[in-house]
């Protein structure tokens, strides 16, 4: 995305073409919500939050447990699940000497009394790594991506492709247009727990703007994100470099 191409704004030649998703396979996934959902043992009035990524400080997945502990305490009569999709933590065989005299974070420790918390208790289940990734995050209501990186995998695209809105923190250049703020999604900075927090509570009150998020964001994947659109557009950077022109390829706008 953009966050990648800082540095080289200078480059006449810079383009940015969006990484892509199998539309046939998230049609799929979006056809078996319901069931998926059955599956996971989630109820009709659970309001269904999700993580998908490697439980870790440079990923969020604190930030993802401390906004799911606020809004359980910001709307204590909803019904929420919190769904953690990746790989889990391993207890150490043995800690660090940092580790042991409490100057260095021990990962496992910290999560196992996430899982611990009367907050989250049977609401916070983690399902480990998964193959049917676009059928899991199909099923939630909401996926948030509280990423360190300073910029954005594969989520957000997999996401809005399976209608699924999403918060997301900003990559460092602030000039990606994976997810638009207001437009398709909700942007908010990175390492900040309230805006996170106030970011998915605007969702959970404002049913109609969550169905807009929903509606423009699955538009915005169908051509942002679609296979046969972008691999012209690489087609089309190749043609430009070589001078040779292959029929049948439509010209689209690539420029940043």
């Amino acid at each position: 995305s953009e966050d990648e191409l800082q540095g080289f704004e200078s480059s006449l030649k810079a383009k940015v073409v969006f990484n892509t998703v199998d539309i046939s396979k998230t049609e799929a996934s979006i056809l078996e919500r319901q069931n998926t959902r059955e599956k996971l043992g989630l109820l009709p009035e659970d309001f269904v939050i999700g993580y998908a990524a490697n439980i870790s400080k440079i990923k969020g997945a604190w930030d993802f447990l401390e906004m799911s502990s606020n809004i359980v305490k910001r709307f204590p009569d909803r019904s929420f699940k919190f769904l953690i999709v990746g790989q889990a933590l391993v207890k150490p065989l043995k800690k660090s000497l940092l580790q042991r005299i409490g100057l260095r974070e021990v990962p496992y420790d910290k999560f196992a009394n996430y899982l611990r918390s009367p907050l989250l208790e049977n609401k916070l289940k983690v399902l480990g790594f998964q193959k049917n990734i676009l059928d899991i995050i199909a099923t939630f209501d909401l996926m948030v991506i509280p990423t360190h990186l300073g910029a954005l995998g594969r989520q957000p695209i997999e996401a809005m492709a399976v209608k699924t809105p999403t918060v997301i923190t900003s990559g460092h250049s602030g000039k990606s247009r994976i997810v638009l703020h207001e437009e398709n999604g909700l942007v908010v900075p990175m390492k900040n727990v309230k805006a996170l927090t106030d970011a998915v509570a605007s969702l959970i009150e404002n049913p109609a703007f969550h169905q807009k998020l929903t509606k423009q964001g699955y538009e915005y994947a169908g051509h942002e994100f679609n296979p046969d659109i972008n691999s012209d557009k690489v087609i089309e950077l190749y043609q430009n470099l070589t001078n040779i022109t292959i029929p049948g390829i439509k010209t689209h706008a690539t420029e940043v």
